[in-house]
Order: C-alpha cells, then sequence, then structure tokens
C-alpha cells in the first residue's frame, strides 16, 4: 500500500463486505460490519499500521490483505466486482510466499463466513467458531489456521 490509497482499501473493503459477504449475512450485520459512513483517520491509521499488500488491475486496486509478523491476517479484501477473477488467489499466493520468506510458521485469522471455504481450499482449517459483537450485532467467523 501506498500512502494515499487509504480511500480505495475502505471501498474494496465495503465491497466485499456488503456485495460478498450478503449471501451468508443480514443486513443489518453488513451495515455493522461496514457502515456507510467511517472515521477516516482512524481508517487511515489502521491501514498503515497493517501495511497491507494490494491486488492491481491496470491502475485500479482491485484487493488486499496483510500479513503480521505474528502470522496474523487481519484483513483480506477483494472488491465485490471482481470476485472469481483470481484476485484472491493472488493474494494467497503472494500472503503464503511471503510467510514462508519470513519463516512464520503458522498463519491464522478470524475469517468470515463468506471467505471459509476460500481459505480451506489453501489448506487453512477451523479451530473454532466465535460470535461477536459489533456495534450492538452479533456477526459470526471462525478463527482458522494453516501451518506452513
Amino acid at each position: 500500500m501506498q500512502e494515499g490509497e487509504e480511500q480505495a482499501l475502505w471501498d474494496i473493503f465495503y465491497s466485499a463486505v456488503h456485495d460478498v459477504a450478503a449471501r451468508h449475512y443480514s443486513q443489518s450485520q453488513l451495515d455493522a460490519w461496514a457502515p456507510g459512513s467511517f472515521d477516516r483517520n482512524y481508517w487511515v491509521e489502521r491501514m498503515r499500521k497493517l501495511q497491507p499488500f494490494v491486488a492491481q488491475a491496470g491502475d485500479r486496486i482491485v484487493g488486499y490483505t496483510d500479513l503480521q509478523p505474528s502470522g496474523f491476517i487481519d484483513h483480506f479484501f477483494v472488491s465485490g466486482e471482481w470476485g472469481g477473477r483470481g484476485v484472491g488467489t493472488a493474494l494467497m499466493g503472494h500472503l503464503l510466499e511471503t510467510a514462508k520468506l519470513h519463516r512464520i510458521p503458522l498463519l491464522t485469522g478470524f475469517i468470515s463466513l463468506a471467505a471459509q471455504s476460500f481459505f480451506q481450499k489453501f489448506g487453512f482449517e477451523i479451530i473454532r467458531h466465535q460470535t461477536l459483537n459489533i456495534r450492538g450485532v452479533e456477526i459470526e467467523n471462525a478463527l482458522m489456521c494453516k501451518t506452513l
């Protein structure tokens, strides 16, 4: 990610939640997870701390993910209009290569219902299901991991 791309990442996040995850969550859950308005300063700071990798099609960012030194994946999102076109696979490939390069032995993440089967295709296993309370709304996901 380059400085100034934070808004594009928010747009991808919002699209991934509202367009892709909509098959697995109610409208109130989607709105709690990715509300229509957001604190831009908070988001900019959060993205700078995550230091995400971005996927581009031409000069347009179409997806992003991060990999923390601990092996934790905090964000993994592809724009709704780019789903099923290899963006997620390319991001996952880069993430796995980066983990190997940095000798990270275990990858973990809290993965949405919408993305669990995708992660399973790459060898991630569900460790446990959980329910979060975000803005007063319960949202399910699962802790998943992959040993490298």
